[in-house]
C-alpha cells in the first residue's frame, strides 16, 4: 500500500539524508571550528 502525506522540506531533507540533530550540527563542523579558533583566550 501507498500512503500520501505532507512533510516540510527541512524534515524531508533530514529523512532522505539520515540526519538527526547531531548530523545536522556536524554539517557545519568547519564553521564551528572557525568560531572556536577565534574565541578569545579568556573565554576558553
Amino acid at each position: 500500500k501507498e500512503y500520501d502525506f505532507e512533510i516540510d522540506e527541512f524534515r524531508r531533507h533530514c529523512l532522505l539524508n539520515g540526519l538527526d540533530n547531531i548530523g545536522l550540527t556536524l554539517q557545519h563542523e568547519d564553521k564551528i571550528a572557525e568560531y572556536e579558533a577565534n574565541i578569545p583566550s579568556f573565554l576558553r
